[in-house]
């Protein structure tokens, strides 16, 4: 788990910068000797600073949630499978659109 809080480049141009306070959290459990399912969780609140009415001092709001199973074929390779769910809602009126999205991977990783 953590938090944490910085200014950055915006990703609107017109925009001075950006202040992000973050919260986020990994919880990973062992199911089986190579099973392994990981969970994680991440909220981040963005506030514009410059860029004029309707950008200054608007906010938005991400929030993210994720599932993983990973089973470790060898010590070098696994195979992993989840699911992501993130949810985008923003204040700023430049047309940057709200959204929603589901996505599902499956996928071997290599280590070395």
């Amino acid at each position: 788990m953590g938090f944490s809080y910085s200014r950055g480049a915006a990703d609107i141009a017109s925009a001075q910068d950006v202040g992000v306070a973050l919260v986020y959290g990994t919880i990973s459990q062992k199911l089986l000797e190579r099973l392994v399912a990981t969970a994680n969780a991440r909220l981040q609140y963005g506030t514009y600073n410059g860029g004029g009415p309707g950008i200054n001092d608007e906010s938005y709001l991400f929030f993210q949630i994720g599932l993983d199973l990973g089973y470790q074929i060898t010590p070098n390779f696994s195979a992993h499978a989840g699911y992501t769910f993130d949810d985008y809602n923003s204040d700023v009126v430049t047309g940057q659109p709200e959204y929603n999205r589901n996505r599902v991977y499956i996928g071997l990783t290599a280590a070395y």
